[in-house]
């Protein structure tokens, strides 16, 4: 690289630097993210290397952050949405529960006053063939004595 191009490249590194917002603000809220100087200190550990601050490589650092918090908003439009969504699937099933319920109830009511009405009905009959059965019995009860006396006279 020439002393020039050397030159431009620092004073565009200056103009970059004066443009962008302090490293703290490319973080996002929850602490997901990495500043230039942790990338550089993890580097220099890991790797022993020492990487300079005006490192155009260390631009990707910038780059993934604004990724990562433009992947946070994304994520949080599609927690609202999904959030919204699921409401209204919650909400329609509570009201065909309410609705499958009611039919139910109205149901399970119409059969059990059916049912005792059937059952009052069939009383009813049962009582009026246990009276002619009755009847029927003390008639022939009454043909046999009838029978008995005439034959013994």
């Amino acid at each position: 690289m020439t002393e020039e191009a050397k030159e431009k490249s620092a004073e565009a590194a200056e103009a970059t630097e004066s443009q962008q917002p302090e490293e703290a603000e490319q973080l996002l809220p929850d602490g997901i993210g990495l500043t230039v100087e942790e990338v550089r200190a993890i580097l220099q550990r890991d790797h022993k290397t020492v990487i300079p601050a005006d490192d155009p490589a260390l631009m990707y650092i910038t780059i993934m952050n604004a990724a990562l918090t433009e992947q946070a908003k994304l994520q949080k439009v599609h927690e609202k949405a999904l959030g919204k969504l699921m409401g209204e699937y919650t909400n329609k099933h509570i009201e065909e529960t309410k609705k499958g319920m009611t039919e139910v109830m109205s149901a399970l009511s119409q059969l059990t006053t059916e049912g005792i009405n059937k059952a009052v009905q069939d009383m009813v009959k049962f009582k009026q063939t246990m009276f002619i059965c009755t009847a029927i019995s003390f008639v022939s009860a009454l043909l046999i004595v009838i029978v008995f006396i005439l034959k013994g006279a």
